[in-house]
């Protein structure tokens, strides 16, 4: 009896030994299919967010990177003054904004924000993004949760009661117009310039006034050196075991590492490497997108990968059903950094980040510093002559390029952005076209 029972159990032992490693090796055929033939598919990953604890350089951790690309300040004896997005003056006013207390507000049926009298001023919150976004982007606090989406700038009036403004801003729905009343020397400080503001103008064209320097301004030429950082610690710390992935060419300086599952490509760009972290996520059906969610899980993810360096700000890129790109990109000493120096774009699907791409050189060390003097706005326009049918926005800002193996040079340039959705880069200088490899930023 005890022996026909060993029998049978040391039959079944080897039944089980027997189909378990017929899975065993099933899966590692698999799992070799997948790595040997290239990138890997749209494949459920359980993980919630990207698992790395490697930083870049001088990095740092930050919870909001949305902030104006400028104000513009409009005095009561109808002179124009720029702000830029990270100075003081504007860091308090939004300090200002974030315990203001909402008295009023609704939507108004019109196409466009009324002509504004008096002293105002005017917030360029949505100047790099191409769709409406959530005002709690912008402005910090619970009182602004409510508050419909925001398409264009937004304009801060006084009212003769102390500490009351108008609050005006295009939505996709009219104007919305509201009444807060802020605390504090923040936003009644602004409506006087200082050594922070720039004289600006603006002038008419077509449809669409265009606010440019007034006059001849003084912007730097700069020298930075370029940090390249090594790339395998952040490819290491991405794969929870990194002795699991594999390095395949899969193009021309391009190598993808995978486990079969998750994936890094590495390429090559215009100032160094170029890492791409794949992490693709099923999307959840009938989920409606939420900016504000999203642009948490972009910022998480930078955080996590690398981390952010410098001054950021957010552009929310494109909008499908299936997800949001944002785009981060840098300001150096108040202008925006146009191209690829420290460019990141982050996909996200329903709170779910499926896709990372960085630029890892960064701006390491400021080697030297020369103040020259830019174009005007009705100089440049001048010069453009016939050039300037179907332009929609003119910016100013900084170009960069290569002038030693690990040093870049940033100029001051104009962004020209067309109707058609071409861009054009002129040297502010001389108003002739402007090349950097790689130029395509926000």
């Amino acid at each position: 009896m005890i022996s026909s029972w060993l029998i049978w159990w040391r039959r079944s032992r080897e039944l089980t030994v027997s189909i378990a490693l017929t899975l065993l090796v099933a899966l590692s055929l698999v799992t070799s299919a997948l790595i040997w033939t290239g990138t890997p598919g749209q494949i459920a990953v359980d993980r919630p967010s990207f698992f790395s604890r490697a930083t870049i350089g001088s990095h740092r951790s930050v919870t909001a990177v949305s902030i104006p690309s400028s104000m513009l300040l409009w005095t009561a004896n109808n002179e124009l003054y720029r702000f830029s997005g990270d100075s003081q003056t504007v860091l308090g006013v939004l300090s200002a904004l974030a315990r203001a207390h909402v008295v009023s507000g609704q939507v108004h049926a019109s196409r466009s924000v009324p002509s504004l009298s008096g002293a105002f001023l005017q917030l360029n919150l949505n100047d790099f993004h191409a769709i409406a976004t959530p005002v709690g982007m912008w402005l910090q606090g619970p009182q602004w949760a409510g508050w419909p989406a925001i398409a264009g700038p937004l304009f801060l009036s006084p009212l003769a009661t102390q500490g009351h403004y108008t609050v005006r801003y295009q939505t996709t729905r009219g104007i919305w117009i509201g009444v807060i009343k802020t605390v504090g020397a923040g936003v009644p400080a602004a409506f006087t310039p200082n050594i922070q503001s720039t004289p600006y103008a603006t002038v008419p064209f077509g449809t669409t006034p265009l606010d440019l320097p007034y006059d001849q301004i003084e912007m730097p030429i700069l020298d930075w050196t370029l940090a390249h950082p090594v790339t395998s610690h952040l490819v290491d710390a991405f794969f929870s075991d990194p002795t699991t992935a594999v390095g395949i060419s899969d193009g021309p300086d391009s190598t993808l590492y995978t486990d079969g599952i998750r994936g890094v490509r590495v390429l090559g760009g215009p100032f160094g490497e170029v890492a791409e972290f794949l992490s693709p996520s099923v999307r959840l059906r009938g989920v409606k997108p939420d900016t504000m969610a999203n642009l948490a899980a972009a910022v998480a993810a930078v955080n996590q990968n690398g981390g952010f360096v410098g001054q950021n700000f957010a552009a929310l890129q494109r909008q499908t059903a299936a997800g949001q790109e944002f785009q981060f990109g840098e300001i150096v000493s108040g202008w925006p950094l146009f191209g690829s120096v420290g460019q990141m774009n982050v996909w996200v699907q329903d709170g779910n980040v499926v896709r990372l791409r960085r630029n890892l050189d960064y701006l390491q060390e400021l080697l030297d510093e020369q103040r020259v003097r830019v174009l005007s706005g009705s100089q440049l326009l001048s010069l453009l002559g016939s050039r300037t049918r179907g332009i929609v926005s003119i910016r100013l800002g900084f170009g960069a390029q290569m002038i030693a193996e690990d040093t870049v040079e940033l100029d001051p340039i104009y962004r020209l952005q067309y109707r058609s959705g071409r861009v054009q880069y002129l040297s502010a200088q001389t108003g002739n076209s402007f090349v950097e490899t790689g130029m395509s930023g926000p």
